[in-house]
C-alpha cells in the first residue's frame, strides 16, 4: 500500500499512525487485550481503544476508498489490509463501505470477486462487531492472527479454496463466532488459532483439507458447534485443546478424520451422535474426561481407538453403531467397561472389532469374572446391568466377542469366552432377564437368587473348569472311533440271527413235537401225524 509503506515502516519509532495502522499508543492496549482474562479490566482497555478510533472513522473511510481503487488498477491486484485497525462500523456501514468500491451483486449482497483481487488481513484488528454475512470472498483469504475483539458473523458467506484463520484471537465478551451455513473450499487451516468465545459451524460445508491443528476453544458458555457440518477428505483436530462442550451431532466426514492427540477437557459429554463417518478415522492418544458418544453413528471404514487417556469414570459409548460397508474397529482398550457396545452388531460377514494390543488382548473380556467373593460377584453382575441394561445384552457382547476370537483362529480365548458367556445365560435363565425395572436401579433382578444359589453356580464353575479338558478328550476319542464301538454292538446280535436261522431253516426241520404241532397248527387240537 503506497501511501502507508513510511507509516508502516515507522509505526514502532514514534506514537504517530494513519487512519489505517496503529502506533505505540496503541500497541500496549491491544497487547492487554491479547494477554489479560475476559473481565471488567479488558473492557476498559477495549472501549479506551474504541473512543481513541472514533475521530478518524471519516478519514479511514475516505483513504480506504482510495486505496482499493489503486490496487485495483494496480497490476499486482492484492488488497493488503495486514495491520489495519477498522474503526466502528454499523451493519449499513461496512457493507457500504465495499458497494461504493463496487463489490456488490443484485439483491445487495458484497461479492468481493467481482472486485478480482487477493484479500489479506494479516493481523488486523476489529474492535467492534463486525458483519460479513452471505459475502461472497472467493479463492485466497487469510486472517492470520487476526485479532478479533468483537462479534464476528459470517452467516451463509461463501468463500472459495485457501481460507487461513492460522493462529487468529477471537475474544470477546457476550455474542459469538458465527459460521453458520459457511460454504468453503478446499484448504481451510485454523491452526493454532485461540477461541475463547463460543463458536457455531452449525450446518456448515468445507471441502478436503480442513485443519484445527493446535487450536484452542476455551470458554465458560456457549458451546463449540459442528452441528450437522459436512466435510470433505482429510479434517485435522491434531493436539487440539477444547475446554468447552462441543458437539458434531449430525455431521458428515469423508475419509481421513484425525483426534490425534485432541485434548478434551470438560465435563459434559463429547457428542458424536448420528455421524456418519468415512474410511480412516484416528482417536489415538485423545484426552477423554467424559463420555464419548458415538450413539447411533455409522462407520463405511477403519476407525481407531488406540492409547485413549480415559479420566475420571469416561467411556465410550458406540450404542446402535452401524458398520457400512468395510466398516470396523480397531482398539487397544483392555478394560471391557469402557465400551458400551449396546446393540451394535460385531459380527456382520466377519468382524467388525479388531482387539490389537500384542499381549493379554482381551484383559476384562475374557479373564472375567476371576473366583471372586460372593458379594463381589453379586457386585459384578450388577455392574453389568447398570452399563448395558440387561444380563442378555452382556451376554451377546461376549458372545460377538467369541466369534470374533473363533474367526481368528483365537480358541483358546474363545473358549474362555464362551464360559463367561455361558455363566450370564445361566444366571440369566434362571433369574430372568436381568433388566433394569426403572430409571437409576442397577440391581439385577431379584439378589435373593443369586445370593441364595451362590455356592452352586460356584462350584459348577470351578467344576466345569477342571474337568473340561477330559470331557473335550473323551468327545473327541468316542466320535474317532464311534465305527469300531459299533462293530462290537453289532457283532453279538449278528451270531445270534446266525444261530437262530439255523434252527428254523426248512433244510433241516426235526420231528414235530405236540407243542410245536399244536403251535403250527394254530392251536386247533389235533396232531398231524
Amino acid at each position: 500500500m503506497p501511501q502507508c509503506r513510511k507509516c508502516e515502516r515507522e509505526t514502532y519509532k514514534s506514537s504517530s499512525y494513519c487512519a489505517f495502522h496503529y502506533g505505540r499508543e496503541f500497541e500496549e492496549d491491544l497487547k492487554k487485550l491479547a494477554e489479560l482474562e475476559i473481565a471488567e479490566e479488558w473492557v476498559k482497555t477495549r472501549e479506551a481503544l474504541i473512543k481513541k478510533l472514533e475521530p478518524i472513522k471519516s478519514e479511514f473511510i475516505s483513504q480506504f476508498k482510495a486505496y482499493v481503487k489503486e490496487v485495483l488498477s494496480s497490476q499486482k491486484r492484492i488488497l493488503d489490509l495486514s495491520y489495519f485497525v477498522f474503526p466502528a462500523f454499523t451493519k449499513e456501514e461496512w457493507a457500504q463501505l465495499w458497494r461504493d468500491l463496487g463489490a456488490d451483486e443484485d439483491g445487495g449482497r458484497v461479492d468481493l470477486r467481482r472486485l478480482n483481487v487477493g484479500i489479506r488481513f494479516y493481523r488486523v484488528v476489529f474492535l467492534e462487531e463486525t458483519r460479513f454475512i452471505f459475502w461472497n470472498f472467493g479463492d485466497g483469504v487469510f486472517f492470520d492472527k487476526a485479532q478479533i475483539y468483537a462479534t464476528i458473523n459470517f452467516n451463509g458467506a461463501q468463500f472459495g479454496n485457501k481460507v487461513s484463520f492460522v493462529e487468529a484471537i477471537f475474544k470477546f465478551d457476550g455474542g459469538d463466532i458465527n459460521f453458520q451455513r459457511v460454504k468453503f473450499g478446499d484448504g481451510v487451516w485454523f491452526d493454532k488459532a485461540e477461541i475463547y468465545s463460543p463458536i457455531s459451524f452449525n450446518g456448515a460445508q468445507f471441502g478436503n483439507q480442513v485443519s484445527f491443528v493446535g487450536t484452542i476453544f476455551t470458554f465458560d458458555e456457549g458451546e463449540v458447534n459442528f452441528v450437522k457440518a459436512k466435510f470433505g477428505d482429510g479434517i485435522f483436530f491434531d493436539k487440539a485443546q477444547i475446554y468447552s462442550p462441543t458437539s458434531f451431532n449430525g455431521a458428515q466426514f469423508g475419509n481421513q478424520v484425525s483426534f490425534v492427540g485432541t485434548i478434551f477437557e470438560f465435563n459434559e459429554e463429547i457428542n458424536f451422535n448420528g455421524v456418519k463417518f468415512g474410511d480412516g478415522v484416528f482417536f489415538a492418544a485423545t484426552n477423554i474426561p467424559s463420555n464419548l458418544s458415538l450413539f447411533y453413528s455409522s462407520i463405511g471404514g477403519s476407525m481407531i481407538f488406540e492409547r485413549i487417556v480415559f479420566k475420571n469414570n469416561a467411556k465410550i459409548l458406540l450404542e446402535n453403531l452401524t458398520f457400512i460397508s468395510d466398516g470396523h474397529i480397531r482398539t487397544d482398550i483392555q478394560t471391557m467397561e469402557r465400551i458400551i457396545w449396546k446393540g451394535s452388531n460385531l459380527f456382520q460377514d466377519h468382524p467388525r472389532v479388531f482387539l490389537t494390543a500384542e499381549e493379554d488382548a482381551i484383559h476384562g473380556w475374557d479373564r472375567w469374572p476371576p473366583r471372586f467373593s460372593q458379594e463381589d460377584w453379586q457386585n459384578r453382575l450388577g455392574k453389568l446391568v447398570e452399563l448395558w441394561g440387561s444380563l442378555e445384552e452382556a451376554e451377546r457382547i461376549y458372545r460377538q466377542v467369541r466369534l470374533i476370537m473363533e474367526y481368528n483362529g483365537r480358541f483358546s480365548d474363545a473358549g474362555e469366552l464362551y464360559i463367561m458367556e455361558m455363566y450370564l445365560r445361566t444366571i440369566r435363565l434362571l433369574n430372568g432377564d436381568g433388566s433394569k425395572r426403572n430409571s437409576g436401579d442397577s440391581e439385577m433382578g431379584d439378589k435373593s437368587f443369586i445370593l441364595s444359589n451362590y455356592p452352586l453356580i460356584f462350584l459348577l464353575r470351578n467344576s466345569f473348569d477342571q474337568s473340561k479338558h477330559v470331557v473335550r478328550q473323551l468327545v473327541v476319542f468316542i466320535v474317532s472311533n464311534l465305527l469300531f464301538l459299533l462293530s462290537f454292538m453289532i457283532l453279538p446280535l449278528v451270531s445270534v440271527w446266525d444261530f437262530l436261522r439255523k434252527k428254523i431253516s426248512p433244510s433241516f426241520r426235526p420231528s414235530f413235537t405236540p407243542t410245536m404241532a399244536y403251535s403250527e397248527g394254530g392251536g386247533r387240537g389235533y396232531v398231524d401225524l
